[in-house]
């Protein structure tokens, strides 16, 4: 609802959108793209991707692209080994940690993609093979959004979250009334979260930075 009253909003607007620069980024991979497609590769083969950020407003004159820091696969786990290896003795430090996630819980089927191998020619030779199929619901599953969290010893209720999550959502919804108070519990508490995009969101960074929340990097 909040979409569509934007845009109805803006439906007449005409000189106003001179005024705005939109701006994104893009992932731009050496090669095929990096989406869901599963690729066989041999041992050390590895794409070479590159972000790129660009910008655009009405005239000719436009930012020019930017790259941003590019980072192979194999930087990532070198800094993924770092990471590990740095913590690789930690003992009583894991107790001071708080683990959270959220998780979709389907009524039925789970509402996800499933992924099936087929030789060349299978898809047609076989479309009206029972085995080939799966019997589920068309339209969206019916299910619940559950946030929990859980440290050495303890842990705060289940947080059963309506609709689709957003930063606003999270802070008003989960942080401040729950994990706040059990931070609060603790001794020199460390939070970790996932890099969804309500958990690293500007507003959220903040919230933290102003209530001293401590996140596991």
């Amino acid at each position: 609802m909040e979409a569509r009253r934007w845009c109805r909003q803006r439906s007449l607007w005409d000189q106003e959108w001179n005024s705005i620069v939109f701006s994104d980024e893009s992932r731009f991979c050496l090669g095929m793209h990096d989406g869901r497609a599963r690729v066989r590769r041999r041992r050390g083969e590895r794409r070479n991707p590159l972000m790129v950020w660009g910008a655009i407003a009405y005239g000719p004159d436009h930012p020019d692209l930017s790259p941003i820091e590019a980072r192979t696969l194999e930087a990532l786990r070198r800094e993924e080994l770092v990471w590990c290896r740095q913590r690789s003795l930690w003992d009583q430090e894991w107790n001071s940690i708080v683990f959270s996630d959220e998780s979709r819980f389907c009524l039925g089927m789970h509402d996800g993609r499933a992924r099936v191998r087929r030789r060349r020619g299978e898809r047609s030779c076989h479309r009206r093979n029972p085995q080939f199929f799966v019997e589920r619901h068309v339209h969206h599953t019916v299910g619940v959004m559950v946030w929990g969290a859980i440290a050495y010893g303890s842990r705060p209720p289940l947080i059963f979250i309506r609709g689709n999550m957003n930063a606003q959502r999270y802070i008003h919804e989960v942080l401040e009334p729950h994990l706040l108070p059990y931070l609060d519990t603790l001794a020199d508490p460390t939070f970790q979260q996932d890099n969804a995009r309500p958990h690293v969101a500007r507003v959220t960074i903040d919230f933290f930075q102003h209530n001293d929340v401590t996140l596991l990097p």
